[in-house]
């Protein structure tokens, strides 16, 4: 079973090179987002075990996503 991680940072080249390194030994399937308000809507969705967020980025800083996540009941110990 793929460990599922949520990716999520404003900039697209760092997204792009964080998903490259965290999925290369083939353990990890990340889903990415450079928004946010997007991510965290999806994450609703999704069986998260992991979440990298950027700390500033706009619309929601990495420490408020990761505070409204653990607010829902299936990631309270995200």
């Amino acid at each position: 079973m793929l460990i599922q991680a949520l990716v999520v940072d404003d900039s697209r080249s760092a997204l792009d090179y964080l998903k490259r390194t965290i999925e290369a030994d083939g353990q990890v399937e990340v889903t990415a987002f450079t928004d946010p308000v997007l991510a965290l809507a999806t994450a609703r969705n999704l069986d998260i075990d992991i979440v990298f967020a950027d700390y500033e980025m706009p619309k929601m800083d990495g420490i408020s996503l990761i505070r409204r996540l653990r607010s829902l009941p299936k990631f309270s110990d995200i």
